[in-house]
């Protein structure tokens, strides 16, 4: 989910080394091989990627962009605003709003909601509520 795996083929013209953009991203020289694997990359982001051959003449155009997207990862936010409110002898009503959509690193498709027994440190009850 942070990272992505770019592989190229060598053009035919010699070359000292490539950079590769993607992105924010500018890696240069990345040296002669013909792959490279960025890291820290965003999850569930869409990455432009492109190639540059640099030359004892200069650098070439740039490659044909390649966009790619990386995996989805669990979500670092946590959901915000949560308050439970009794409402009889066995019923609790759970509110809260969603993480921010920048921390949900993919799509959100449900919320797990845990009743918990603190004597004893495990759900006594488990709901499942569909995004």
């Amino acid at each position: 989910a942070t990272e992505i795996l770019v592989t190229w083929t060598q053009p035919s013209f010699s070359v000292n080394s490539y950079m590769l953009t993607a992105n924010d991203i500018t890696v240069t020289p990345i040296g002669s091989d013909l792959t490279f694997t960025i890291t820290g990359a965003t999850p569930f982001t869409e990455y432009t990627v492109a190639i540059v051959a640099l030359t004892n003449n200069g650098p070439s155009l740039p490659s044909n962009s390649l966009l790619v997207q990386t995996l989805e990862a669990a979500p670092f936010g946590q959901v915000q605003s949560l308050t439970a409110i009794g409402l009889d002898p066995t019923s609790i009503q759970v509110n809260f709003t969603q993480p921010p959509r920048n921390l949900w690193n993919g799509v959100l498709i449900f919320y797990f909601i845990c009743v918990m027994n603190l004597q004893e440190e495990r759900c006594v009850q488990t709901a499942r509520l569909d995004y």
